[in-house]
């Protein structure tokens, strides 16, 4: 199973990658951090060290949060504290992932379906 070095989120393109600097908490990011989105510099960086089932939840979880930023959520939500957003995005990546784990064939059905001519 390979990551995908880039993902499009709506209209903008994103880097992806496995982020030596999680391992040390050198980033701008504190220590216990998995991942990151970079609505800025247009990133999405992951822990190298995490299993690959987690690796996949918060690579989702990242996505969710450039779906709030790409579609206006964020701005939409504004006034409210930044850890509602976060609390949304951890919940349904979460769940997302346990509903994919226990129905493996669904993720096929939306592919199909989505990506039919």
């Amino acid at each position: 199973m390979t990551l995908p070095k880039k993902v499009k989120i709506g209209h903008m393109e994103y880097a992806v990658s496995l982020d030596q600097k999680l391992l040390s908490g050198t980033s701008y990011l504190s220590s216990t951090e998995y991942a990151y989105f970079d609505s800025w510099e247009k990133k999405i960086g992951l822990n190298p060290q995490m299993p690959s089932e987690m690796q996949a939840s918060e690579f989702l979880h990242e996505i969710f949060h450039g779906l709030f930023f790409t579609t206006g959520l964020t701005r939409t939500y504004g006034n409210y504290p930044a850890q509602h957003e976060e609390e949304i995005v951890t919940h349904l990546s979460r769940g997302l992932c346990t509903v994919f784990k226990d129905n493996p064939k669904l993720l096929d059905y939306f592919k199909e379906a989505i990506c039919a001519e």
